[in-house]
């Protein structure tokens, strides 16, 4: 995971969304599974679905919920924004570094696939820290901010 930093910083996003991007690829993101360790009384489950234990790889590639922010985006943008797993999703990301006809179509990759990501980690928080309900449109209206 580590060799794939350099490339990250040098994307036109946020800082806070390189930062964000960084603690998920290196598996660091605070997510249920991961809190557990330091509270076992808390619940694992997604709280986006209530389906499965919430880890860096169901809450991005797995979840239901995700897996419709992926579908939206695809048909937003013609971009595939459904992945299998993380590694999937980071070479949607960094794919066609090089040269040619397909390099303006890689790095909207680089700003929409991390604009969806954020977006999803920022109900999954407002659920979590403010006890919101989770809406699609309200992500949606998140995620357009964003683009």
């Amino acid at each position: 995971m580590s060799a794939r930093t350099p490339i990250l910083w040098k994307w036109k996003i946020p800082c806070k969304i390189k930062i964000f991007l960084w603690l998920a690829l290196q598996g660091r993101l605070l997510c249920k599974v991961y809190r557990a360790k330091w509270r076992p009384e808390a619940t694992t489950d997604c709280v986006l679905c209530g389906t499965a234990p919430e880890t860096i790889e169901h809450l991005f590639t797995n979840c239901p919920f995700s897996i419709r922010v992926g579908f939206t985006l695809a048909a937003a943008t013609g971009i595939a924004c459904s992945f299998q797993n993380l590694d999937e999703m980071w070479e949607a990301m960094a794919g066609g570094q090089g040269q040619g006809d397909g390099q303006a179509q890689a790095r909207f990759k680089r700003i929409v696939i991390p604009a969806g990501m954020w977006a999803i980690w920022r109900v999954r928080n407002e659920r979590i820290f403010k006890n919101q309900p989770v809406y699609f449109e309200n992500l949606w209206e998140d995620l357009m901010s964003l683009l």
